[in-house]
């Protein structure tokens, strides 16, 4: 790994919780959803094999935040954040997630992943002080759903055209062309 931003921010994230991609997954991947319940199970991905990424699962641990009380929606989280770097000083960060039911808590679980994301960024600058200090931050947000808005074959969403973008399960979200 190359990129500054992404050494730091693999130095400052324990293992667990990254999703390594194998050499086949180099251009195309695919997240799983490991719900048995789930019917939208894999979010697919292409990107350019040169562009670094690094993915993360923080919802898996059922006490994703153990220092919360258990308050509605406060230990939501989305499905996967992933953290793209387009040459040295972008970084663009998405916000997935895989809906095969209901996706009423999508912007709820959206919002929080972003949060979380844009904290772990505002980190990694601070630890690198002035040398990653002008690295842009830029936030999607990327929805794989079953459910489809009557009479169309988009999925349903949130409403945040501006920041979300739509796939249905068996769809690749092609990430050079979302922003």
């Amino acid at each position: 790994m190359t990129n500054k931003f992404l050494q730091q921010l693999s130095k400052l994230i324990v293992q667990d919780y990254e999703h390594k991609l194998t050499e086949q997954e180099q251009e195309l991947f695919s997240l799983p959803e490991k719900s048995e319940a789930a019917t939208c199970k894999t979010a697919k991905f292409k990107k350019a094999k040169e562009q670094e990424i690094l993915i993360y699962k923080f919802d898996e641990n059922q006490d994703k935040f153990p220092f919360f009380k258990d308050l509605e929606k406060a230990k939501s989280m989305c499905d996967y954040i992933l953290f793209y770097a387009k040459g040295e000083n972008k970084i663009f960060v998405f916000i997935c997630n895989l809906k095969s039911k209901n996706t009423n808590n999508n912007s709820e679980q959206m919002r929080a992943g972003e949060i979380f994301a844009d904290f772990l960024s505002k980190t990694v600058k601070r630890l690198g002080k002035d040398k990653l200090s002008k690295i842009k931050i830029r936030f999607k947000w990327i929805l794989f759903s079953k459910i489809t808005n009557k009479g169309t074959s988009k999925p349903q969403g949130t409403g945040k055209k501006i920041k979300e973008h739509f796939f249905t399960c068996d769809n690749t979200c092609d990430i050079e062309t979302v922003f």
